[in-house]
């Protein structure tokens, strides 16, 4: 080989290693900016069901946990702080001047497959900065859940104001006993020693999708991500069709109730929950307000019997809304960040007003 062809290969070798060293400061520059580990991409080689297994522990959302959901529709990073909830970490009391809103709720509030940031509660903190909006959405909970996480945790937090985010999903749910004899007891619910004790496992280290990977994208960023890349595209055939089926199979579970009897049941079970709730927050110094995302059902006439509750209900302007736009993913039913952002709008707008009164 020639001294010229030599220095050729040399020069071009080191030009290769500094891109890469390049790329890969960038790729850290980037994550730590965001707050994302981008080896968790290393993780994600097949469809993650959603909502990766990693991110829950005994029922509840892991406290510190970091994981990629993964499907056809979406690829989001959900990261959760030393609470459980996806958001970032609050003080125990509000910031001076800063009025604190607790957003209960379930998947929809949590956001399923919308970006952190994205999300309507993201978008209400930021249009109106004197708040501070603090996210519980808890995928698979019930009105009961989400009331029993504010006595464990979220009253302690000491919000001015507690958001109930309804649809037909939260009313349905109901896995406590708290009612007993026509009325609501939650004595038996004792609040949590905070703070919690942080998890600190990225990802399990004996993940056998850990195994067959680019070399060194252990350690690397950009070759984490570059794996992750081309894993999704060789597998978005097998991941369409697996969504397609999930969702087909669960779209009953979206409608609403068709049994009248049943649904007169679910109706009275959500009014007692909420007026324990209203009183309970209101003890505490707060105000319970509620919201509807439902493009189904309105709720006015469960919230006719919840006295003293602002009630803001975004059923018609969401049936409106899906005349010009599609709601929901492809094949995901819940709301994509179109709808989220939409939804962030009419919130910062009541919201606005609420606070005038």
């Amino acid at each position: 080989m020639s001294l010229k062809l030599t220095l050729l290969f040399v020069t071009t070798a080191i030009s290769l290693v500094i891109c890469f060293f390049l790329t890969e400061l960038g790729f850290r520059l980037y994550g730590y900016w965001k707050g994302v580990d981008f080896r968790l991409y290393r993780k994600e080689l097949t469809n993650s069901d959603r909502l990766p297994e990693d991110l829950f522990v005994e029922g509840a959302l892991k406290p510190n946990a970091e994981v990629l959901a993964t499907t056809s529709d979406f690829s989001v990073v959900y990261a959760l702080n030393s609470l459980g909830f996806r958001d970032q970490e609050y003080e125990l009391r509000p910031l001076e001047g800063k009025t604190r809103v607790l957003m209960l709720g379930d998947s929809f509030t949590f956001g399923e497959g919308i970006p952190y940031g994205q999300r309507f509660d993201d978008i209400l903190e930021k249009k109106l900065p004197s708040l501070e909006v603090i996210n519980f959405g808890i995928p698979g909970y019930g009105i009961d859940g989400m009331y029993m996480k504010y006595i464990q945790v979220g009253r302690n937090l000491q919000p001015d104001y507690v958001v109930v985010v309804l649809n037909s999903l939260i009313t349905r749910r109901f896995s406590l006993d708290i009612l007993r004899d026509g009325k609501v007891d939650v004595s038996w619910i004792q609040p949590d020693q905070l703070p919690i004790k942080p998890h600190d496992d990225v990802y399990r280290r004996d993940d056998e999708r850990l195994k067959n990977a680019i070399p060194f994208s252990k350690s690397s960023y950009f070759l984490s991500y570059l794996d992750y890349q081309l894993t999704v595209r060789r597998l978005r055939k097998q991941m369409t069709q697996f969504d397609e089926g999930f969702w087909t199979s669960t779209h009953d579970e979206f409608e609403p109730e068709k049994d009248l009897d049943t649904a007169a049941q679910v109706d009275e079970r959500t009014i007692l929950v909420l007026n324990a709730l209203r009183d309970d927050v209101k003890k505490a110094g707060g105000q319970l307000v509620v919201i509807n995302i439902d493009d189904q059902l309105s709720f006015e006439e469960v919230m006719s019997q919840v006295a003293d509750v602002p009630y803001f209900n975004y059923q018609p302007r969401l049936v409106d809304l899906a005349q010009k736009q599609p709601l929901t993913f492809r094949y995901d039913l819940h709301y994509n960040p179109q709808t989220a952002s939409q939804i962030g709008s009419w919130l910062t707008t009541d919201f606005e007003s609420l606070l005038l009164r």
